[in-house]
């Protein structure tokens, strides 16, 4: 398989495969009265005048095409844009076609270009793109008047601190929305705590380090407790794809350097193992230690030069 951008002689396939997508996998979603007036719209000449203003690739296997997507500006914005047309026939859905026309898309100079990329998600469409790592345009997760979901993500530069550029990833400080963290809890614990309960906790956050990977979120963690006083390292979440890497000792180490920059001598520094003893030897290369009760602790010495952490591979 190969992805490309669409040439005018392809329009004709295209617009059959997005009819045939729809009359198969939308029709279960939708009124079939309602998928049948969507048909009427998908002609040759609609998926031409849409890649007019868009940069529109297709999918192709054996020469025959099997799926498509479009990025273009939204509303003609320079630091937005928005995805448009993700259709994969249904005899090729579920192989990772949909997702690496996704990640097509989102290497797009319509998608570096921008801070934020917008899509009006279909009912069907919409597990898929919450796995890509959209989440409700401003936590709306009500459907338009045109039946769809309106999603978002965020492109996140991270601030430099030395570790920013991780290969290809990217940090971000202190802005991490509650949609996000439910995001990658779900996806790696399972069912997460509810949006409100999420919020909360963020308002009783001191610090919070996040990790991207293009749009997607892949790793976090967040400390509480009272500034100067002490601290408790909690939430700290790395994909499964992402383990291995460093990213969990990278997040340990600017949060404790964040603690090294507002904390006083004899400062008590504690970790929520969340019942995960097997996480103890991480947090001793950092320098903590385990009670009977399992509760890691680390003083922290301002006095000898600031935190110690664990710089190894």
């Amino acid at each position: 398989m190969i992805i490309r951008r669409l040439r005018e002689q392809d329009a004709q396939a295209v617009s059959d495969l997005i009819i045939t997508t729809i009359r198969i996998s939308n029709v279960g979603d939708y009124p079939a009265d309602l998928m049948e007036e969507l048909v009427k719209t998908q002609t040759p000449e609609h998926i031409l005048q849409r890649a007019s203003w868009t940069h529109f690739y297709v999918a192709e296997d054996e020469d025959a095409i099997i799926g498509c997507g479009a990025i273009g500006p939204y509303w003609g914005k320079e630091d937005e844009s928005s995805l448009f047309s993700i259709f994969v026939h249904p005899d090729y859905q579920g192989k990772g076609i949909g997702r690496a026309i996704v990640e097509t898309l989102e290497k797009d100079e319509y998608a570096l270009r921008a801070r934020r990329i917008e899509i009006p998600a279909s009912i069907t469409g919409l597990p898929f793109y919450q796995r890509m790592g959209y989440v409700f345009k401003n936590g709306n997760s009500e459907l338009d008047e045109e039946q769809l979901y309106r999603l978002e993500k965020y492109r996140f530069e991270g601030k430099n601190r030395g570790t920013s550029d991780m290969s290809g990833l990217t940090m971000k400080y202190n802005e991490l929305t509650a949609e996000e963290f439910i995001l990658l809890w779900e996806t790696v614990w399972g069912q997460g705590p509810s949006l409100e309960q999420t919020r909360l906790a963020m308002e009783h956050t001191l610090f919070r380090v996040s990790v991207f990977d293009g749009y997607q979120i892949v790793a976090m963690a967040r400390v509480i407790g009272d500034m100067g006083l002490d601290y408790y390292i909690k939430d700290v979440i790395v994909r499964p794809e992402y383990q291995g890497k460093g990213i969990g000792r990278m997040l340990i180490n600017e949060i404790l350097q964040f603690i090294d920059d507002h904390g006083i001598a004899g400062t008590e520094i504690f970790v929520e193992l969340c019942a995960m003893p097997d996480k103890i030897p991480f947090y001793e290369k950092f320098g903590f230690s385990a009670n009977e009760a399992q509760r890691l602790k680390l003083f922290h010495k301002v006095e000898n030069g600031g935190i110690q952490v664990d710089t190894g591979n």
